[in-house]
C-alpha cells in the first residue's frame, strides 16, 4: 500500500475509479441482482438470455475500443508526425476513450437506477414489467462501457506504473476491488428482502459515479507530455518543459526510454498557475 499510495503520476485516483465500479449490484451475471430477479418471479429463461447479452455486450465495448484505439489522427504535418508526437496522440487518445466508455458506464446505471423507481420491487404483473426491462436494458449497456474501460484502465497503467511495483500494484488494485465487492455482498445480507433492493440500486449509482468523477479529476490533475533530458539530468531527476521546472522521479522504463531515445513520456500534476 505504501507503494501505491505514493506513487507518482495519479496511479491511486486512477485506482480508486476503478475499483468503485465493483461496488455494484448492477450486473448481469451478479449473484446479488440474479437473486433478486429469481426472488420477484422472472423466468429462469429470461434470466439466462439477460446475462447471455449481457455478456455480449462486454465483448461488443472491448471491440468497439480496440477499433476506435488504433485509429490516431495524423493532421498531416511533419512536425507532428514524428514517432514522438504520435506516442503522446496516442496515449492522449486512449485516455479521452477511457473516459468516454466510463461516461457510457455512468450515464446508463443511472438510467437503470431511474428506471428501477418506476418498477415494481415486490413481484413481475404485464402491466408494470416494462420499467423492469428498461431497468435491465439500461444494465446490459452499461457493460459494454465497463469492459472496455477496464481495458483502458490497463492499458494506463502499463505507461504509468514502474515495472519495479506491478505485482504490488495490481495487489492493492485487486484487493480495493475485491473490498468493495464484498461491501456489496453485506450490503445485500443487511437488506435481504425484495423491497429493500433500491437501496443497492442507489449504492451502486453512487459509487459508479463517484467513480466517474474519479477518473474524471485524474485526467484533469494529471496531463500527458513529452520531455527531452539533457545528459546531466539523466541521473538527476530535473527536466526543463516549457519554461517551467518540474522535478519527478522515473519509472524504470522512462530510464531505459532516457537512455535509448533521449526522451520519455510522463504524466505530473499540474498547479493552477500552470
Amino acid at each position: 500500500y505504501i507503494v501505491w499510495i505514493n506513487h507518482p503520476s495519479g496511479l491511486p485516483l486512477l485506482t480508486i475509479s476503478m475499483a468503485s465500479l465493483y461496488l455494484t449490484a448492477l450486473s448481469p451475471s451478479g449473484v446479488v441482482l440474479t437473486s433478486y430477479l429469481i426472488t420477484i418471479g422472472l423466468s429462469p429463461k429470461s434470466i439466462g438470455v439477460f446475462r447471455a447479452i449481457g455478456a455480449m455486450s462486454g465483448v461488443i465495448g472491448i471491440t468497439c475500443f480496440s477499433l476506435l484505439r488504433k485509429n490516431v489522427p495524423n493532421d498531416g504535418n511533419e512536425q507532428f508526425a514524428s514517432e514522438q508526437s504520435t506516442l503522446v496522440k496516442s496515449i492522449e487518445r486512449l485516455r479521452a476513450l477511457s473516459l468516454s466508455f466510463l461516461l457510457l458506464e455512468v450515464v446508463s446505471i443511472l438510467a437503470a437506477a431511474a428506471a428501477f423507481m418506476l418498477c415494481d420491487t415486490t413481484s413481475i404483473t404485464s402491466s408494470t414489467s416494462w420499467p423492469l426491462y428498461l431497468f435491465l436494458g439500461a444494465i446490459v449497456v452499461s457493460r459494454a462501457g465497463l469492459y472496455s474501460f477496464d481495458v483502458g484502465v490497463l492499458e494506463i497503467e502499463q505507461y504509468i506504473v514502474d515495472e519495479r511495483y506491478r505485482n504490488a500494484v495490481g495487489s492493492v488494485e485487486g484487493a480495493l476491488c475485491s473490498l468493495c465487492e464484498m461491501g456489496m455482498y453485506v450490503l445485500s445480507i443487511a437488506l435481504p428482502k425484495p423491497s429493500q433492493f433500491g437501496w443497492q440500486v442507489g449504492v451502486s449509482a453512487s459509487a459508479v459515479s463517484f467513480g466517474g468523477v474519479c477518473f474524471g479529476l485524474f485526467l484533469c490533475l494529471y496531463h500527458m507530455h513529452l520531455h527531452h533530458h539533457h545528459h546531466e539530468d539523466d541521473h538527476g531527476h530535473d527536466h526543463s518543459h516549457g519554461h517551467h521546472h518540474h522535478y519527478h522521479r522515473h519509472t524504470l522504463q522512462q530510464e531505459r526510454d532516457l537512455n535509448e531515445y533521449g526522451y520519455h513520456v510522463h504524466l505530473y500534476r499540474h498547479r493552477s498557475w500552470n
